[in-house]
């Protein structure tokens, strides 16, 4: 019995890259309408923010982290238009990356969602990186009426979030 066996790249097995795609849950808040209201009259905007964002902090994902997308989706149950707006900032509170979007109004009492998807690429991923405080802004709308919200109001305005991490790891 004879076999030839010709061209084997026999440090071959150890060239391996990896492309995995995690998707985790990021942030939830929840805004009653009645907190757009101060003393009795009617803000137009409230803040919240997420700070200490463990995922970016991991030495893994900062060597292999290569894309990602953050959808958030927003569901508006007050009837009212509204920005929303994100900064991402970091450590020293320096602003990285600011996105803003509408959000619409709900009609009849019925919820509105509205999603937006944020695309941190090569060229950009070092913005999120830097991440440390996600700040949430909701800017509330005039009415097309001219009513107002109040300390009774009780619908909400809700934003989840959610991210796909696209990592490269090479070995």
């Amino acid at each position: 019995m004879m076999s030839c066996i010709e061209d084997v790249d026999f440090d071959q097995p150890t060239d391996v890259i990896l492309t995995p795609i995690v998707e985790a849950s990021l942030v939830y808040l929840e805004v009653e309408g009645s907190r757009f209201v101060d003393n009795g009259s009617e803000i137009s905007t409230v803040t919240d923010a997420v700070s200490n964002i463990e995922i970016l902090e991991d030495e893994f994902v900062d060597d292999n982290l290569e894309k990602v997308e953050l959808l958030f989706e927003v569901a508006n149950q007050i009837p009212r238009r509204f920005d929303v707006q994100i900064d991402f900032r970091d450590i020293d509170d320096q602003l990285q990356r600011s996105t803003i979007f509408s959000v619409m109004p709900s009609i009849n009492g019925e919820t509105v969602v509205t999603e937006h998807i944020e695309i941190f690429d090569e060229a950009s991923i070092e913005q999120l990186k830097n991440t440390y405080t996600i700040v949430f802004i909701l800017n509330l709308q005039p009415s097309s009426d001219g009513s107002t919200l109040d300390e009774n109001t009780t619908e909400t305005i809700a934003l989840d979030s959610k991210g796909k991490f696209y990592f490269r790891i090479e070995s």
